[in-house]
């Protein structure tokens, strides 16, 4: 499964088991089951995917959360009730780097796409450069701000034997109907 209406999000299901992964020392990060607060202090590692090798190297960011943007919008994709994000050094090509709570460990959300280090826009809400609507006719880039999806009620999107179900009571996912 994966989207970018609404979310950014993939799911991919391994063929190994939960426990055989653990057998052999491979635990994952615990998702999120509270939204973070709005300054909550958060990291992020990513190696970003750059055309120039001597940029793609791992980085590591920290900074606290800026609030939530309740609508993102860049080139032809809307997102919903994501983190602000103001960390120094986040790279284009970071999507999809872990975005984890310095309070409690887990990881609250995925780093889906920046204005930080990209070119000047032509107009707001462009491909490299998302903005936040603020009316009908005002929408903002923020500069230097990065957002990312959040992952919290993502687990009512499994079912009680761990199977993904977009019909779980509470899922935030979309469904996929037009």
């Amino acid at each position: 499964y994966a989207t970018m209406k609404g979310q950014d999000i993939a799911i991919v299901e391994l063929g190994a088991r939960y426990a055989d992964l653990v057998d052999r020392g491979i635990t994952g990060w615990r998702p999120a089951v509270r939204l973070p607060l709005e300054r909550e202090p958060v990291v992020t590692v990513g190696a970003p995917l750059q055309q120039d090798p001597t940029t793609a190297y791992l980085r590591l960011a920290s900074c606290a959360l800026q609030g939530r943007a309740p609508v993102v919008l860049e080139y032809i994709w809307h997102w919903y009730d994501f983190d602000r994000l103001a960390c120094r050094g986040i790279a284009p090509g970071s999507s999809g780097s872990p975005v984890i709570s310095r309070v409690t460990g887990h990881v609250i959300g995925l780093l889906n796409t920046t204005t930080q280090g990209g070119r000047p826009p032509y107009t707001e809400c462009s491909l490299d450069h998302p903005c936040e609507p603020q009316g009908a006719a005002d929408p903002r880039g923020l500069v230097e701000m990065s957002y990312a999806t959040p992952l919290v009620r993502l687990d009512r999107c499994f079912d009680q034997t761990g199977r993904f179900d977009l019909g779980g009571s509470g899922c935030p996912l979309d469904p996929g109907r037009q």
